[in-house]
């Protein structure tokens, strides 16, 4: 992805051979302003931050129990079962 498309993902990015991730939002670190080069700027190899989560099935349904106690707009134990489906719990 370009430039353009990592800053529009909203998450960090950061090129392949940068040392960190830059924030989408703020181009500046701590120290000052971080470096963007000419060829960054036309680069295609940039790469976005993904976060991963690992849940038990105990802790999506303690969340979902916690989110919906009244089971809100008709959610149901077979929306709560397709979601965790999906999911892969």
């Amino acid at each position: 992805m370009n430039i353009q498309e990592a800053i529009k993902s909203g998450k960090r990015f950061r090129r392949p051979d940068w040392f960190e991730y830059c924030p989408a939002a703020d181009l500046r670190n701590p120290d000052g302003y971080y470096e963007i080069w000419p060829d960054d700027l036309l680069a295609d190899d940039f790469e976005v931050e993904e976060k991963s989560v690992t849940i038990t099935r105990e802790q999506f349904d303690a969340a979902w129990d916690n989110a919906l106690p009244m089971r809100r707009n008709g959610w149901t134990e077979r929306h709560r079962n397709a979601l965790a489906e999906e999911l892969g719990l």
